[in-house]
This record gives structure tokens, sequence and C-alpha cells, in this order.
């Protein structure tokens, strides 16, 4: 009975590797919605690759709109969207708006 245990806990710890491992693979790439174009393409900007990648509008999750940000992986020279990053959106959101907030000031 005890070698049945040790065998399941090592089954888990190695699947638990393997997941580990292969997230750090692929590691998590930030884009924003900029626009929407005028034949229904959403245009999303990469943030640290300086890249515009463009899809077809219902390939974007539901709550979907121009600012919000994603949280994306690149696979085989394509990207996936994982989720929508509320906690992103909403703090740049808030940077933006006192940015703004100071240059009106001065």
């Amino acid at each position: 009975m005890k070698n049945k245990y040790r065998l399941m806990l090592l089954l888990l710890t190695c699947v638990c590797l393997v997941l580990m491992l292969n997230a750090a693979a692929s590691p998590v790439i930030y884009g924003v919605l900029d626009r929407i174009t005028e034949n229904g393409e959403a245009v999303i900007l990469l943030e640290d690759r300086k890249e515009e990648w463009v899809i077809e509008m219902n390939e974007l999750p539901e709550a979907s709109k121009e600012g919000v940000w994603f949280q994306m992986i690149e696979e085989k020279g394509d990207y996936t969207i994982v989720s929508i990053d509320w906690m992103k959106t909403e703090n740049v959101k808030r940077e933006t708006g006192q940015l703004m907030d100071r240059l009106r000031a001065k």
C-alpha cells in the first residue's frame, strides 16, 4: 500500500514539474487592444515587442474593448490570448489619468 502512494506521489511530482517547465518556456506577453479597424479587425499592440498583431474581432474575449490589456503567449510563431488582465488595464488607465492631470495643471 505504501508503494502505491509513493508511486502516485512521484507521478504527481513529475506532472507538476512538466507543467512548470512548460509554463517557463512560454513567457507571458502583454498586449493592448489599440483599435478596431473599419473592416472589423482588432489591432493589438504587443508591449515589449514593439509589434502590431491584427486579428478578427471574433477571436477576442467577450469583454474586449479599446484600451483593454491581454496576457498572451507565443506558440509556433503565432500569438494566443490567454486572458484579459483587468488589473493592468486599471493601473494603466489610472496612470494615464494622472499624467493627463499633471499636463493640464502646467
